[in-house]
């Protein structure tokens, strides 16, 4: 079934054109520019300057020019082609890479355009008409034609957004006379989209899958969001104070806490002994609890106990202590299971004296540490903002008295995990009275800082030419928001407008896919992938990086496509997004390794071991085949260079 109404082909210039219903007059032809960010997809025509040595025989009236006949053409730029061509390990070690990043955003996030140029030798004395159409070679499709006057001898337009892996067919007419050529695109995903005022989109097809049937495209796209994220309006810190008289008292003891720690810090920057460092640290030996505790209840349910312990408990909150061991300098992922709560490492410390326990932590995301029901370091509040995620993220003075102590770290998950790290502090006291500092200012912030009084919608990032390719060159007709609540505030539909269903289903990512709100969320996308009426589809977050990252693996992986290949999926976000936080080893990992646990040899058997767990069967996934995957095998072209033009 062909969920298109016209194959989406862009054309750069100032026109924009869908399939072959327009035309358009062009009185004096002028170079296409490159794409650019706003650029609208549409076609140019140019003028080219007469060549020094003729390329064409004075009798030929009408040739063209490129591609050469039969060429295979690039679709990815070669920067693009280049990392992509890499084997795995060194792709993530550039992934990770903070001098790689910056230079793989600047190799774009749009495919890379055609040229196609022609030359009439023994041109019109006057400007004559022209034309130029473009077809899918495979079912004769027009998916692309401008009319054009002219008096040049020479002409080329842009195009872009073609499909990978197909037989084109294009056809030049200049007054009487015709000339068609024919060229094939190179067998290489991603098919990147270049769609203006959204980034980061891309075709979900393309790639081979099951059984060497390539995955159909243009009928499932993912992309980033198609209009903002609602904006906020806060109220002012004054508001807030005079509203609550809670907050305000909260909020005068984080500050008289800052200035207490600010003045330690002066004093330490000429008086060393003002603080005191005990000679001892903590060991690799914890004990670990497991209870069944959710984020929000920690400060009702847990932390009021955790005030009074003094002593190492065999039992905290129902979960029996486990031996564990965490080495100082390693960050460790702590496999839960299907554990819904915190984990939570206690130690008993001896100390020869009081004073401060000085080490360095961090975790992802929502963490604390205690010393003798005391918290010295309070992140469940405000959440792990430095990153990337660390063990040295935050140096940490924990108060400790003679004698015994008590040292209590609890971790709640977060985007990848339940993760946390220590190491032992060296460094100057009056760096942990500075991070103390900065720690008090932010939760004295907190109640104040930032607080929603209302939200403002986010605009459309489509509009004009770029709203009608998305509906009618790419056919868009189902929107599956992955995006919160709050992000979503104020809307009611689609910023594509009332032709196309919005699915609005607030989704996890990562190893979140495999939580109850992870499940649930893919369960309504994954119904919403079984109607053929909904078809074809744009699925989205705000950035199309991490929930529909999320969701392009598992349909992906349903699909068959192999491992690599939904490794570099991922990986493609990195055209658009330079930030080394978005890796491998914070993030993707933990998506891939989600489904471990799942019966199968392979990631896609596992894969589909998850989304039959959620309660579909194997009918309803060959039925999501039978929509996305081509009838006939593919004919997997030789992974040579295409022809250079």
């Amino acid at each position: 079934m062909n969920y298109r109404k016209n194959m989406p082909v862009a054309l750069l210039a100032a026109l924009f054109f869908a399939g072959c219903a327009t035309d358009s007059t062009v009185q004096t032809p002028a170079p296409p520019a490159p794409p650019t960010e706003n650029a609208a997809p549409t076609a140019a025509v140019k003028a080219t300057p007469t060549p020094k040595t003729p390329i064409v025989a004075p009798s030929a009236s009408l040739k063209l020019l490129a591609p050469a006949e039969n060429a295979v053409v690039p679709t990815l730029s070669d920067g693009q082609k280049a990392y992509l061509m890499l084997p795995r390990a060194e792709r993530i070690k550039k992934f990770a890479d903070a001098k790689y990043r910056p230079k793989m955003r600047a190799l774009g996030y749009y495919p890379k355009p055609l040229e196609l140029s022609w030359t009439n030798a023994a041109p019109e004395k006057a400007a004559t008409a022209q034309k130029v159409e473009l077809f899918r070679a495979t079912d004769g499709q027009c998916v692309f034609t401008t009319n054009f006057v002219s008096d040049a001898p020479y002409g080329s337009i842009l195009v872009d957004n073609l499909e990978i892996a197909r037989p084109y067919e294009w056809k030049v007419t200049v007054g009487k006379a015709t000339a068609t050529g024919h060229f094939t695109t190179e067998d290489m995903a991603p098919r990147l989209i270049r769609l203006p005022g959204v980034p980061n989109v891309r075709d979900l097809g393309g790639r081979v899958g099951l059984n060497g049937r390539r995955v159909k495209q243009g009928i499932v796209y993912r992309s980033a969001g198609l209009n903002n994220n609602a904006s906020a309006i806060y109220y002012t810190p004054e508001e807030l104070l005079k509203k609550d008289p809670k907050l305000a008292a909260r909020t005068k003891t984080f500050t008289e806490e800052a200035a207490k720690w600010r003045a330690l810090e002066a004093e330490l920057s000429t008086n060393a002994l003002a603080m005191t460092v005990v000679p001892v640290t903590l060991t690799e030996n914890w004990t670990l609890f497991r209870p069944v505790l959710k984020k929000d209840s920690f400060p009702t349910n847990a932390a009021p106990l955790l005030a009074k312990l003094d002593s190492l408990p065999n039992e905290f909150l129902g979960a029996k202590g486990e031996p564990f061991v965490l080495k100082p300098g390693h960050f460790h992922h702590f496999d839960m299971g299907t554990a819904k709560g915190p984990a939570i490492l206690m130690q008993e410390v001896e100390s020869p004296a009081d004073g401060y326990l000085g080490i360095t932590a961090g975790g992802d995301y929502w963490w604390e540490i205690r010393s003798n029901g005391e918290v010295a370091y309070d992140l469940i509040t405000l959440g792990n903002w430095r990153t990337p995620y660390t063990n040295t993220n935050y140096r940490v003075a924990l108060p400790i008295r003679k004698g015994k102590n008590l040292v209590v770290a609890t971790v709640f998950t977060g985007a990848g995990g339940w993760s946390w790290g220590w190491e032992k502090f060296d460094g100057k006291p009056s760096y942990l009275a500075h991070d103390r500092v900065r720690l008090q200012d932010h939760l004295a912030k907190k109640g104040v800082d930032k607080v929603i009084k209302t939200r403002v919608p986010g605009a459309n990032r489509l509009k004009g030419p770029h709203l009608d390719y998305a509906l009618n060159t790419m056919g868009i007709k189902s929107d599956i928001d992955l995006r919160s609540d709050g992000e979503c505030w104020g809307m009611k539909g689609s910023p594509l407008g009332d032709t196309v269903k919005w699915f609005h289903y607030s989704s996890a990512a990562y190893s979140g896919m495999q939580g109850v709100f992870g499940k649930a969320a893919f369960t309504n996308v994954f119904n919403v992938f079984l109607d053929e009426k909904n078809y074809p589809i744009d699925f989205h977050c705000i950035a199309g990086q991490d929930r529909t990252g999320a969701v392009a693996f598992i349909i992906n992986g349903l699909l068959g496509v192999e491992e690599e290949e939904l490794y570099r999926d991922w990986e493609s976000t990195g055209f658009w997004n330079p930030s080394t936080t978005f890796n491998h080893g914070r993030l993707f990992n933990y998506l891939y390794n989600g489904f471990k646990n799942w019966p199968g040899k392979t990631i896609n058997e596992r894969i589909e071991a998850y989304v039959l767990s959620l309660g579909f069967t194997k009918k309803d996934i060959e039925h999501l085949r039978d929509i996305m995957l081509e009838k006939e095998p593919a004919v997997k072209a030789a992974a040579t260079e295409a022809t250079k033009q």
